[in-house]
């Protein structure tokens, strides 16, 4: 991800900060390193998510409140698969498994089309951590922590004629 570029929102900005603060000269900065509670007026918009390489498979560790209303998730519910609406199933599994395999940070901009919703648009900021094996840093990412900017209010077209 290109360091100067502007996406707009001062909570990504500083999660992509305390990213790259923390990360040093290493080539991904360790999760254990990462506190979410600096960004404690903001935590409802983080969601962070671990990839098993053995078993190809996603963990959600946590899920912020926003991030879930956003994904239309149950009640304290972090399970992807429990998301009712297959568009928006599809899309979040789709965001994670593209980001999960760049190995660099990324700024992405996206839209959804629910099946039974207004179409929704939000700002996420990628960033890939590695974890310990054996006190020992893993050479690849297998924690990715996901900040969101959420769009507030959404514009509706009405057509009164």
């Amino acid at each position: 991800m290109n360091k100067n570029i502007d996406i707009g929102d001062s909570f990504l900005m500083d999660v992509y900060k305390h990213w790259t603060d923390i990360k040093g000269d290493s080539r991904y900065p360790n999760s254990r390193h990462f506190r979410p509670q600096k960004f404690a007026r903001n935590m409802t918009r983080l969601a962070v998510f671990e990839r098993s390489a053995h078993k190809n498979s996603v963990n959600c560790k946590l899920m912020g409140s926003s991030v879930s209303d956003l994904f239309h998730l149950p009640d304290g519910e972090k399970d992807i698969g429990s998301i009712r609406d297959d568009a928006i199933k599809h899309h979040l599994q789709g965001l994670i498994d593209r980001t999960s395999v760049l190995h660099v940070p990324e700024f992405l901009e996206e839209t959804i089309q629910p099946d039974s919703f207004l179409e929704i648009s939000y700002s996420v900021l990628c960033l890939p951590f590695s974890t310990d094996t054996n006190h020992e840093p893993t050479d690849l990412p297998t924690t990715y922590i996901y900040a969101f900017s959420l769009q507030t209010s959404q514009d509706v077209e009405t057509d009164y004629s």
